[in-house]
């Protein structure tokens, strides 16, 4: 039976970056305190920009059936 964990050990549990992308990434992030906090505001802002989207889309199906 082969270990649950291999997939963890084969594709990491950053998402599939390697260890170069992620030196760099917290490198380029070096002023973050909090990645809850940048995560949490990052997901809002994405869901807000998404809410938008669907009310921009309704508005155009709208205007096109008038």
């Amino acid at each position: 039976m082969p270990c649950p964990c291999t997939g963890l050990i084969e594709h990491g549990v950053r998402g599939g970056i390697t260890e170069r992308e992620r030196r760099a990434l917290l490198k380029r992030l070096a002023l973050v305190t909090s990645w809850r906090a940048l995560l949490v505001a990052a997901r809002s802002e994405h869901e807000r920009r998404a809410r938008g989207r669907q009310k921009d889309a309704g508005t155009a199906t709208r205007l096109s059936e008038a």
